[in-house]
C-alpha cells in the first residue's frame, strides 16, 4: 500500500507537466507576441501543428489546444506521444532523469544550450556540469 507522500512524489512530474501545458497553452491564445511566437514556434518544430507559416499561426492560434501543447512536450522529452509519455510520468519516482531538471526550481536560471545533444556532452566533458536532453538540442547544467 503507498503512502500519501510516496502517491504525492509520484504525481508531481505529471502535475508539473500539465501545469506547465497550461501555462503555454495560456501564452500562446493570450499572450502578447514575445510570449505567444515562442510557444508557436515549438509546436511548428516539433512536427504537432503542420501546414502553416509562422505568421500565420499567429493570427489563427486559436487553433492550439491543451494535447497539442501535452504531445509537444512528449516529443521533446523523447516519447512518441503524449500517451507514452503521461505513463512514463505516472510511474516516475524520483526526480533522476534528466529532463524533469529544466522544470526544477532555479533551472531556469542561464545554462549552457547546444543544437545537438551530442555538442552538450563535449562542451560538459570539457568544462564540466551534467547535460540533459531536450528534443534534438542539449543543454548542459552547472555543476553544483
Amino acid at each position: 500500500m503507498k503512502s500519501d507522500s510516496s502517491a504525492e512524489s509520484s504525481a508531481s512530474p505529471r502535475r508539473s507537466i500539465l501545469a506547465l501545458a497550461k501555462r503555454l497553452h495560456r501564452e500562446a491564445l493570450h499572450g502578447p507576441p514575445a510570449a505567444a511566437l515562442p510557444v508557436l514556434r515549438r509546436l511548428l518544430q516539433s512536427g504537432v501543428i503542420r501546414h502553416l507559416s509562422l505568421p500565420e499561426f499567429f493570427h489563427q492560434r486559436t487553433l492550439v489546444r491543451r494535447k497539442h501543447l501535452l504531445e509537444m512536450l512528449a516529443l521533446e522529452a523523447g516519447h512518441s506521444h503524449w500517451t507514452d509519455y503521461r505513463k512514463v510520468l505516472e510511474c516516475h519516482h524520483t526526480a533522476g532523469d534528466d529532463h524533469f531538471d529544466l522544470l526544477a526550481p532555479g533551472m531556469s536560471s542561464l545554462n549552457s544550450w547546444f543544437a545537438t545533444f551530442e555538442e552538450a556532452q563535449a562542451f560538459a566533458q570539457w568544462h564540466g556540469g551534467r547535460c540533459a536532453r531536450h528534443g534534438r538540442q542539449g543543454v548542459v547544467f552547472p555543476s553544483t
